[in-house]
């Protein structure tokens, strides 16, 4: 009877219950805590790419032209001063890139670098190499505008979110390549500063 007795004030004991519990519970709390800080910051990186992104293309847009040398409608004309883009062969199919990273040829490189300058401002972490800046035809504008009114596309590629602790916690990489980033706009003046 005795033996009874210990076992069941053995089992009625619920002293070191909760040091079990939370043992139990705390890996899966910490891996949920950190996920979610995980989560957050790769999340803050890809907005602040995409912010930079929309920059560029803003800056681009109305600044200084990035590419120099641009006919009106983007292509060589003999039609009339006043003729409408839309009516000159080939102004919609056009396109001119620069890399951010080597501008040459008729890319700006004094444009390009204070595109860069803004963007570095929003996100440090975007090497000029991984910009491209194109202009492409949009049949907008006219003859004798003394320049083209293409669209601009900004492109950010292969940029890597980094995590800070869960990578190496379960296994994880600790960086991953972000999808591309691209914004287009219409030019709108191209003479500014």
């Amino acid at each position: 009877m005795n033996l009874f007795r210990k076992i069941r004030k053995l089992i009625k004991n619920r002293s070191g219950a909760a040091l079990v519990e939370f043992t139990l519970v705390s890996p899966l709390l910490f891996i949920t805590t950190f996920g979610i800080l995980e989560f957050s910051n790769v999340m803050w990186q890809y907005q602040q790419a995409d912010i930079a992104t929309r920059l560029a293309v803003r800056l681009a847009a109305t600044r200084d032209s990035v590419v120099t040398g641009l006919p009106d409608c983007g292509v060589a004309t003999s039609e009339p001063a006043g003729t409408d883009c839309a009516d000159v062969s080939g102004s919609d199919s056009w396109s001119v890139s620069c890399n951010a990273g080597s501008p040459g040829g008729s890319c700006n490189a004094a444009t390009i670098a204070r595109i860069m300058t803004e963007i570095h401002k929003v996100n440090p972490n975007i090497p000029a190499s991984n910009v491209q800046i194109e202009y492409s035809g949009a049949g907008l504008g006219f003859v004798g505008l003394g320049r083209p009114v293409p669209i601009v596309t900004v492109r950010v590629t292969n940029l890597t979110a980094n995590y800070i602790a869960i990578g190496n916690l379960v296994g994880f990489a600790n960086s991953f390549t972000m999808p591309d980033f691209v914004a287009s706009i219409p030019a709108e003046d191209l003479t500014g500063t």
